[in-house]
């Protein structure tokens, strides 16, 4: 069972943090590949792997060096689906800036879903973006992750979640990801499998 962060030189409080929280694997996701080279050593009992976040342009070379690549979305995701370019692309919710009459502009769709199950790329979603929004701007992205969980199933595509947090704070224990993320909507199994690990 994993959480994903994004450290800024404050690893030390991450692995305090997942310590606390009962975390026993952590990836650290950095802006570079230098930088995820040179992640410092984790405390026993604690598993650390390195990922880098990439530019949707470099990520297919990122991934194919062997390197865990996460790629947040953007206007390219379609690119990066039919490449195969990610290992991870999450935060579909935020890339929409509205939603359409009959639908949520979720982020993804039939044909996004089809293309990330053909090249394996999950699907990650991202509880920092939740504790990051408020109002009737968490309510439309609440409503996005859900659609996006029903699309994810459909198309049998491999999710993630986690806290993404770039902040110790931002953490949560992985029962309550796990929670969270079934109340709305994810089946029990569904919420174990996508904590489960790279």
């Amino acid at each position: 069972m994993q959480d994903i962060v994004f450290p800024h030189n404050n690893e030390s409080e991450f692995f305090a943090m997942a310590e606390k929280l009962g975390t026993k694997k952590l990836v650290l996701v950095y802006p570079s590949k230098e930088l995820a080279g040179h992640s410092p050593a984790a405390p026993k009992g604690l598993a650390v792997k390195t990922a880098v976040l990439a530019e949707p342009r470099k990520a297919r070379q990122l991934r194919q060096q062997g390197i865990l690549t996460f790629v947040q979305c953007s206007d390219h995701d379609r690119a990066v689906l039919e490449q195969g370019a990610a290992d991870v692309l999450f935060s579909a919710e935020r890339t929409q800036p509205k939603d359409y009459m009959h639908q949520r502009g979720s982020g993804l769709n039939h044909v996004l879903c089809a293309l990330a199950r053909k090249n394996n790329v999950a699907i990650g979603f991202s509880f920092a973006d939740v504790l990051a929004s408020k109002g009737s701007e968490r309510a439309r992205l609440l409503g996005r992750m859900m659609q996006n969980i029903v699309l994810c199933r459909k198309y049998k595509v491999r999710t993630v979640i986690a806290s993404f947090a770039v902040d110790s704070w931002q953490m949560r224990s992985l029962h309550d990801l796990q929670a969270f993320f079934r109340e709305l909507g994810m089946h029990p199994a569904e919420a174990q499998e996508a904590v489960k690990g790279f």
